[in-house]
């Protein structure tokens, strides 16, 4: 007779070692019961407190789930939140000279330097005078959700022409101010 799933002549041999090698590495895991081992799987710890293996040279658990790390920033000044701050200078992205080719194209680069991932907007400024008090129009940008570090371009279209000298500032809005 040909060998089948169960082993030489259908004996089942195989299958009874198979499961006695499971058992044993769920003993050696610490694992007795099924909700152990959901529990062990999840990196949860069982409500009943089995002993964990150990290594002969050490008292840490062998296979034990790493624990949950949170992140304590209580010295940031952004911590658990996101916030934005401007790189570089705001830049005219085409010809501002006149309206009706679509208005004043802007943009900059703005970082999360919170620890959340998050999005915020941009005023974009466009003043008539070196004193930024004689606004001749403004738009507004959205900064699209940037992790922590993460830095990306925020663009907006100032609808209006300017002739003569202009100056441009681009303020992030956090989500906090």
């Amino acid at each position: 007779m040909a060998d089948g799933p169960t082993g030489n002549d259908g004996d089942g041999k195989w299958l009874i070692g198979a499961i006695g090698t499971a058992l044993a590495v769920a003993a050696f895991l610490g694992i007795h019961n099924v909700s152990q081992l959901e529990d062990w799987a999840k990196g949860s710890s069982h409500t009943a407190g089995t002993p964990q293996p150990t290594s002969a040279f050490s008292t840490t658990p062998l296979f034990s789930p790493a624990p949950a790390t949170t992140a304590t920033c209580s010295s940031d000044p952004y911590c658990g939140t996101t916030h934005f701050n401007a790189e570089g200078t705001p830049q005219f992205d085409g010809d501002c000279r006149t309206s009706s080719d679509g208005g004043c194209p802007v943009s900059r680069v703005f970082t999360n330097n919170g620890t959340e991932t998050g999005g915020a907007t941009a005023t974009f400024t466009l003043y008539k005078d070196s004193n930024h008090t004689d606004v001749a129009a403004t738009c507004t940008a959205i900064i699209p959700s940037t992790p922590q570090g993460g830095s990306v371009t925020a663009r907006c279209t100032i609808q209006t022409s300017y002739d003569g000298k202009v100056w441009l500032r681009a303020i992030p809005n956090n989500p906090t101010d």
